[in-house]
């Protein structure tokens, strides 16, 4: 891989504008659309330290806009950015050594780890703990040969197989997050994985006890990731639910799962669209509510497939009362379904904020990163070209 240095920017939220309204929502019962106007000058306020990564070009110059002040920049050659769920700890891959690397929201604290050759993908566990997709190499290839959990503060490490009855094998494997077909809460009593060979579940798996819990038949494509929430008790998952050719097809809905496997629907988009793709869902870190990017597709539109390309709408559900919130802001433009290049929504510290790439114009590699206040239907610019990698509480 060829070593490119990133300018990793720190910007301190303090940002201001002039707040106005949107057009009037329509209201659809469970189902409200808005769409608020994108400012860029500021009277606002907002909390935490925002990460942005370059990752085009160290040689970026970011000046303030509005109010908005850039506290610090720096030069970081790293890829692959977690930032731990209490937002104290980035985790990162570094170019130059390959060292893991694990550093404070002033990049000052900082803990370098040897990478391990197997090594893959790597997410936070929780608050102390990573977990790592370990990949078989020469040349790499990635199989379910089990993971690693690490606590980087003291080397701890535990690794974990995975056997599980009849998992997924097939081609192409699909990737949850850069794992293969699973998907582990915090406290490691429960994963989601994929079961099947011509029938295909969402299964539901006690590791302490061994057993099923609960499954959920899934059609046309896995690549749904579920998303737990950080204390383990409830998963989200918007899978597909007609099999292919149906009149409704695709047609997803996100779902949540309790720790003990009680399944309830939580949106309704098919109501209101004929067809609807959703995708990267995204817990705000209260566990009240969802963020997630949606495509649909009217009544007179053809019939569509997972390689019809369509854009990409911000959508939020309130997970206690199933009130949606659709967005007219817009991610990728003319994206095919199951295929993805921006992050998953961005929230903020206080579960207030979303923060996302909007692409601008045709040119895809062009987007700006744009703020949504989900409590008060505002929205708000960032910045050109800097992908949003992680929101911090302040140092």
């Amino acid at each position: 891989m060829t070593k490119l240095t990133k300018l990793f920017i720190i910007i301190s939220l303090v940002i201001t504008s002039v707040l106005t309204g949107c057009s009037s929502p329509k209201q659809d019962s469970d189902l409200r659309h808005s769409c608020p106007t994108i400012k860029s000058q500021v009277d606002y306020n907002a909390e935490g330290v925002l990460l942005l990564d370059d990752v085009s070009s160290p040689f970026i110059y970011l000046k303030g806009v509005g109010n908005i002040k850039v506290d610090k920049k720096h030069e970081v050659e790293g890829f692959d950015f977690s930032v731990s769920p209490n937002g104290k700890w980035i985790a990162y891959y570094s170019y130059r050594s390959d060292d893991l690397i694990v550093t404070d929201a002033d990049l000052q604290e900082v803990i370098f780890l040897k990478r391990e050759k197997n090594w893959g993908n790597k997410l936070w566990l929780d608050d102390n703990n990573l977990i790592i997709n370990i990949i078989e190499n020469n040349p790499p290839v990635l199989r379910n040969l089990g993971f690693l959990i690490l606590n980087p503060f003291d080397n701890e490490k535990q690794e974990v197989k995975m056997d599980y009855p009849n998992i997924y094998n097939g081609y192409p494997l699909p990737f949850w997050n850069g794992f293969p077909i699973t998907a582990f809460n915090s406290r490691l009593d429960r994963v989601v994985y994929l079961q099947g060979d011509t029938t295909f579940f969402y299964t539901l798996w006690d590791t302490e006890n061994q057993k099923i819990i609960t499954q959920m038949q899934v059609y046309g494509e896995f690549q749904s990731v579920p998303y737990w929430v950080l204390d383990g008790s409830m998963f989200a998952v918007a899978p597909s639910l007609t099999a292919n050719g149906g009149d409704n097809y695709p047609s997803y809905e996100i779902f949540i799962v309790s720790h003990d496997g009680i399944i309830k629907e939580l949106t309704h988009l098919s109501d209101y669209y004929r067809w609807v793709y959703i995708s990267d869902l995204s817990w705000s870190p209260n566990n009240q509510y969802i963020a997630f990017w949606y495509s649909y597709w009217n009544d007179t539109d053809v019939q569509p497939y997972f390689t019809d390309p369509r854009d990409r709408y911000l959508g939020v559900v309130n997970a206690i009362n199933g009130e949606t919130t659709v967005y007219c802001i817009h991610g990728e433009l003319n994206r095919e379904i199951g295929m993805r290049v921006y992050q998953p929504p961005l929230w903020s510290p206080n579960s207030r904020q979303v923060i996302i790439q909007s692409q601008v114009g045709e040119d895809y590699p062009n987007y700006q990163t744009i703020l949504v206040d989900v409590q008060e239907d505002t929205a708000y610019y960032i910045a050109d070209n800097l992908e949003p990698v992680g929101w911090m509480t302040s140092p």
